[in-house]
Parts: C-alpha cells; sequence; structure tokens
C-alpha cells in the first residue's frame, strides 16, 4: 500500500483532498 503512492504520486494527490480543504476551513 505504501509502495503504491510512492510510485502512484498523482493517485495520493487524488486521496488527500480533504487534508488542504480542512486547512482552508479553520
Amino acid at each position: 500500500m505504501l509502495a503504491s503512492t510512492m510510485k502512484k504520486p498523482r493517485s495520493t494527490t487524488s486521496h488527500p483532498p480533504t487534508h488542504p480543504h480542512q486547512r482552508r476551513s479553520p
């Protein structure tokens, strides 16, 4: 699972879309 994110960094950006969103909320 971790290796998948390292190989596909684009997939990680699609996954953590709430991280930056929560930062803008507060």
